[in-house]
């Protein structure tokens, strides 16, 4: 297995091929971690953003209840003062992404990642699916609609997944925490809205 070092390069020549300097130069800096699969595709891994925006709706059609609107004041009261909540929030796409990929009754397919690249290129990104969303299936088969080069992944690159975003997790979590030691909540936007 390449390290990330040795993967960087790798990456590059792909994203070279579909990307002009500037482009490539920004997915380059958006990758956080690049993971090799065993048939040599290359997936990354994007650098997760703070999220520091909260909103709450209540009601719906502009008629609620107080009880409501104070609900969802409460909720925007609690994100901009629980750092539990922002921590919880900030991790939630990276703990999703990991729990589907560790989840049973799953397919998880390769395809190109961008318009442009051929049949062959190793920069892919990857779909999970329920079990019976398969490309074969003729009935069902809308998740792969428009997408190219269509590989199933075996279970040992599915591990290397999973690895790849715990490694971006635990990473992330040490920024998270740096954030909330320079910044505390103070830069948290909360608000809550009536539906309409």
């Amino acid at each position: 297995m390449r390290s990330q070092k040795e993967l960087k390069p790798v990456l590059e020549n792909e994203l070279a091929k579909v990307w002009d300097e500037h482009m490539k130069d920004y997915c380059m800096k958006e990758s956080a971690y690049i993971i090799e699969l065993s048939d040599g595709s290359i997936l990354t891994i994007d650098k997760p953003r703070i999220k520091k925006d909260f909103c709450f709706g209540y009601g719906m059609y502009l008629r609620a209840t107080d009880e409501e609107q104070k609900a969802a004041d409460r909720m925007a009261r609690n994100a901009q003062t629980n750092t539990d909540y922002f921590m919880e929030q900030n991790l939630q796409p990276l703990n999703e992404a990991i729990n589907r990929l560790k989840a049973e009754h799953k397919n998880v397919y390769t395809y190109l990642h961008y318009i442009g690249q051929t049949e062959g290129d190793l920069l892919k990104s990857y779909v999970v699916t329920r079990e019976w969303e398969t490309p074969e299936n003729e009935f069902d088969n809308r998740v792969f609609y428009g997408l190219k080069d269509i590989k199933k992944v075996s279970d040992d690159d599915i591990n290397l997944i999973i690895e790849g975003l715990e490694e971006v997790r635990k990473k992330f979590i040490k920024r998270l925490e740096t954030y909330l030691k320079k910044y505390g909540l103070s830069k948290v936007n909360s608000w809550s809205y009536l539906v309409d």
